[in-house]
């Protein structure tokens, strides 16, 4: 049965991009639709083959020589006279057609590839330094600590503005709590509150807590999504050599 989905759509399951509600939807789909099963699993082999090939160093002339060679793999001039000679029997065309269908989706997900993973001369240094991931709290039995699971659980999924709604359920209660402030703050940012955020982690910042240095990293990060590299750098000189995060500061201090 052939489904909405797309190989767009297949690359985005496989790259974690979908919203819990679409996966599951998307999951119920492939286990009816074989066209769609073929795309993701292409995709997958094609992102497996470039990442064995490619190195976080590696630039942009070198991802296109590889999708050069793959395109002299598929499209070689013998490939395409066997289109253009006339086939000896239904079933030959019936195997030619069936072979470019698996080349143009192959190419396909290549082209995906390039757009949402493999793209080393266009970093954006923002993703590449966010939190990915919310610690999960141990369970004690209370109800924050009950509601701060399900803040974990949705901030993992990417569902981040259902996250600051537990979050700021916790810390509106307890505004001491610096675990759940400084993933508020975060949760906030992801979700594009940027300025409420930013008051948020610094508020943490100015404590004492283990979030602290972390909360002024992140404070960093929110003048980076906006461009702001001046107060970026401001912030990320104000992290002392004594912390934990000062490496990745100095880092992304260079990468600025």
């Amino acid at each position: 049965m052939k489904s909405k989905f797309t190989i767009e759509d297949a690359a985005r399951y496989a790259e974690g991009l979908m919203s819990a509600e679409e996966q599951q939807e998307f999951e119920t789909a492939l286990t009816e639709d074989s066209e769609l099963q073929q795309q993701l699993n292409l995709y997958k082999e094609v992102n497996g083959s470039l990442e064995r090939s490619f190195t976080a160093a590696e630039n942009e002339e070198q991802l296109r020589a590889t999708l050069k060679d793959m395109r002299g793999e598929f499209f070689s001039n013998d490939a395409s006279a066997a289109t253009v000679s006339k086939p000896a029997s239904a079933y030959k065309a019936t195997v030619v057609k069936m072979m470019w269908r698996k080349v143009a989706i192959t190419a396909a997900a290549a082209i995906l590839i390039a757009v949402f993973v493999w793209q080393p001369w266009n970093k954006d240094p923002y993703s590449q330094y966010a939190v990915n991931e919310m610690e999960s709290p141990v369970e004690r039995g209370s109800h924050t600590d009950s509601v701060l699971v399900l803040a974990s659980k949705a901030f993992n999924a990417k569902e981040y503005s259902s996250a600051a709604t537990y979050l700021y359920e916790v810390v509106e209660k307890d505004s001491s709590n610096s675990f759940a402030q400084y993933y508020y703050g975060i949760a906030l940012l992801q979700s594009g509150a940027t300025e409420k955020a930013r008051q948020t982690l610094i508020t943490v910042s100015k404590g004492s807590s283990a979030f602290q240095h972390e909360a002024s990293f992140y404070v960093a990060l929110s003048y980076l999504k906006e461009k702001d590299t001046e107060n970026c750098k401001k912030w990320l000189q104000q992290i002392p050599a004594t912390s934990g995060n000062y490496g990745k500061a100095q880092e992304l201090l260079q990468d600025l």
